[in-house]
Order: structure tokens, then sequence, then C-alpha cells
């Protein structure tokens, strides 16, 4: 019994300091709570260490986010000024004001991961690559080249398989109605690059992996010319800036990691000579599936080939890491949705559909790359 009243007078403690937490600035769009109980950690990510658990309704304050505000450093903080609570949380699962603008939030300068919290040398490989990387200005050089080939700086396109081929993925891009809620930063990009993703890519098809995207077979008979294959068909109709590229689920159950390596790179050298930027992405994966480790090494060939490259990558497998299932469907392939047809990062979407995730990331480094190369060089995401 005694504990219970111990417990019972913890308990009316916190919520006497919650009470005072949301005295401080009740108008503040930085002023948040959670929906569900969840675990505050010590930086922006899974392989940080849990410190607390934010339980439902407590307000904290959001004083920074990681690059892309999937996650965000809150604080309690009391009226005397002293700290109470000071972690990190997935944004996702926060009551977020409709006033927050996440260009207003600092951006902090916490890596995504702590690579040596990993159980081994290749997920430590994997956590070590940041979700959005920079851009290198070996990419000013190949977006140079593409003006000079005629290529369009407003355009992107995408290269895959099923996974990309996706109709939800990119081309929700081009649709009205989109909902950015806080990533009131993208908005630019995405209406630079918005329209010219409505048209689909015929190098992102159901079935496709590295090998049939240099197989004119596989090239679509309506669109492309005799003896181009869905890659050449690709570039040559668009003439995109950008190319978006993943290629794993397929490949994974039918190659080697020497055949994947070959063939990436081979597609990033072809990619390169038409002066389009390669944007790599390693794919989500489910530790209980029987190919995990070799998705683990093929998403470690990437890494390798995009610093061997200075290519833009886009790391969907860490930030994939907190969803539920690892953001793939039941196949542990495609990535999941979340019962919307548009573009939707309000209300929490990015954290609970893949597939949303995914858009999200590749406007993210849409916007990195535009930030960087197509406008003022010093300006930040």
């Amino acid at each position: 019994m005694k504990r219970l009243c111990a417990a019972f007078a913890v308990t009316l403690i916190l919520l006497a300091f919650a009470g005072s937490a949301l005295m401080q600035d009740p108008a503040s769009p930085s002023l948040t709570s959670a929906f569900q109980d969840i675990n505050v950690r010590q930086g922006p990510g899974t392989t940080y260490p849990t410190q607390a658990r934010l339980r439902t309704g407590v307000p904290v304050q959001i004083i920074e986010r990681n690059s892309v505000g999937t996650w965000v450093h809150v604080q309690q903080t009391l009226e005397d000024g002293t700290i109470f609570m000071d972690g990190w949380v997935v944004s996702g699962f926060l009551n977020l004001s409709v006033e927050l603008r996440f260009s207003q939030v600092p951006v902090s300068t916490l890596a995504d991961a702590l690579p040596e919290n990993a159980e081994s040398p290749a997920l430590r490989a994997l956590y070590s690559a940041p979700i959005i990387s920079p851009v290198s200005e070996a990419m000013r050089v190949v977006y140079q080249r593409g003006l000079e080939m005629r290529n369009y700086s407003h355009v992107v396109t995408k290269i895959g398989d099923s996974v990309s081929a996706d109709p939800l993925y990119l081309t929700l891009m081009s649709r009205p109605g989109a909902a950015l809620g806080p990533y009131d930063y993208l908005q630019d990009s995405l209406d630079y690059f918005g329209a010219s993703t409505q048209v689909e890519s015929v190098a992102a098809r159901i079935g496709l992996n590295t090998y049939a995207l240099f197989d004119a077979g596989w090239a679509s008979p309506d669109t492309c010319q005799q003896g181009e294959t869905p890659l050449e068909c690709e570039l040559r109709r668009k003439q995109p800036s950008v190319a978006l590229i993943m290629f794993g689920g397929n490949d994974v159950k039918h190659i080697n990691e020497v055949a994947y390596d070959q063939q990436m790179r081979r597609l990033v050298e072809e990619t390169l000579a038409k002066g389009v930027i390669p944007v790599l992405s390693t794919f989500s994966a489910n530790p209980n599936d029987p190919n995990w480790w070799k998705a683990v090494e093929f998403n470690n060939k990437v890494i390798q080939i995009a610093a061997d490259y200075q290519l833009p990558l886009i790391n969907l497998w860490l930030a994939s890491r907190p969803l539920d299932g690892f953001g793939l469907e039941q196949d542990g392939i495609h990535m999941n949705h979340w019962g919307t047809d548009t573009l939707r990062f309000d209300n929490g979407f990015p954290a609970f559909s893949g597939a949303n995730l995914r858009n999200l990331l590749a406007l993210r480094m849409l916007d990195e790359i535009r930030r960087t190369i197509f406008l003022d060089p010093t300006a930040q995401g």
C-alpha cells in the first residue's frame, strides 16, 4: 500500500510539473505533446540509448530537429528554468501545431545514428551513412555538363524495380492538394520539380532489376526507339537533371554482391555520361527476412558506390528503422501505404507509412540539390 501511495504521489508531482511547463508559452507553435507514450532518446535515431518515456499529453517544447524533421529534440522546462526532461523523439508521434514551421526550427548537428552501438561491422557501416547526404562539388560539374547537353534543370525521374514503379512514389508531387504540414521548407522544391513527376518512368517497372535495365527487350515499344534499353530510353525522352535510383528487392534474391556492385556501377556511369545526377538510395529490409544479411551487404555496396563517385545518397534503410515493420508490406519488399493518394507530410504520415517516408526523403534530397547546386551554394536546407 505504501508503494502505491508513493507512486500516486510521484504521478501528481509529474502532472504538476507538466502543468508548470504548459504555462510557459501556451501560444508557441513549438509547444507539443505526444498522442501516445513514446521513447525519449539521447539523439535522433534508434541507436541512441533510451533515457525516458514521454507520456501521452505531457507538454514539451521543440527546440531543434534533424536535417529532415522526422526526429525532434524536445524539452520539458519548469517555471524556474529547470530542465525536467530532455531528449529526442520521432516527430510523427506528436500533436504538432498547425502553425509549426520546420523552417523556423534550428537543425541539429548530431549524427543520425551512433554506429558504435550496432551489433556488427556491416551494420555499423550502414548506420554511419546519414539519411540525407551532402551534395558534392562533383555534382555541380555533372549538372553543368547536363545543361550543355540540354537537360532540363526542373526535371527529375526515377529508376528502379516495382518499389519505384509504385504510382504513389514521386508522381504524387505533381498532384494538387499536397499537405506539407510542418515541412514548409520543402515547398519551393516541390513547386520546382513537381510537374515533371507527372509522366511515369519507363525505367521503373515491375520485375525490373539491374540486368533487365540494360536489356532492350524490357523497353516499351510504344515510347522507346528500336534497340534502346529502358535506361537509355528514359534519359533521352525526359532529359532530366536528376535521377532517383533504387534497386535491391529483386536483385537480392537472384544475384550476388559482386554482380550487384558491377551492375550498379554501370548504371551510375551511364547516367553520369548523360549529364544526369544519380541519387542512390539504400532499401529497407526486415531482420526477420531470410535475405537480411545479404540485403545489408547490398546496401553497403550502395553506400560505397555513392562514396566512390561522390554521389548524393538517401539512406532509406536508416530512416525506416523506427517505423512499424520497417515501413514494409508483409512481402518484405514494398513500402507500405497509409490511406492517401496525395502528398501528405502532415498528421505524422511519414512515421506510419514507408511509402510516405520515401516521398519525404526524395523531396528532401531534391531540395538539398536545388539549394546547393541550382541556387546559392552556401544556402542551407
